[in-house]
């Protein structure tokens, strides 16, 4: 999926509401799961990196194991990042 976001590729409802979002209003978070091979290969970094970078969206990374990031992870990803971007200390 990062491939198809990076790239600008909507196939389907999930890429084409990703590709449409405000990036300015509203933060996004993706959480993927990845084999960890896959992860650190260079193209992966270099889409991941244009994801940050161009698009806004903040990217969890997978588990050592390759599995998507415990929901707790998750939880305190936004919840940091929400205080942040909103700077509301106490949501």
């Amino acid at each position: 999926m990062v491939l198809q976001i990076a790239g600008g590729l909507s196939d389907d409802l999930l890429t084409e509401i990703v590709r449409l979002w405000d990036h300015n209003k509203k933060p996004l978070y993706v959480a993927p799961s990845m084999n960890p091979s896959v992860w650190n290969s260079p193209l992966i970094e270099q889409q991941r990196q244009k994801c940050v970078d161009e698009l806004g969206i903040t990217i969890i990374a997978p588990s050592d194991t390759g599995e998507m990031a415990e929901p707790s992870e998750i939880s305190y990803t936004v919840k940091i990042s929400n205080d942040q971007f909103w700077d509301y200390p106490y949501c």
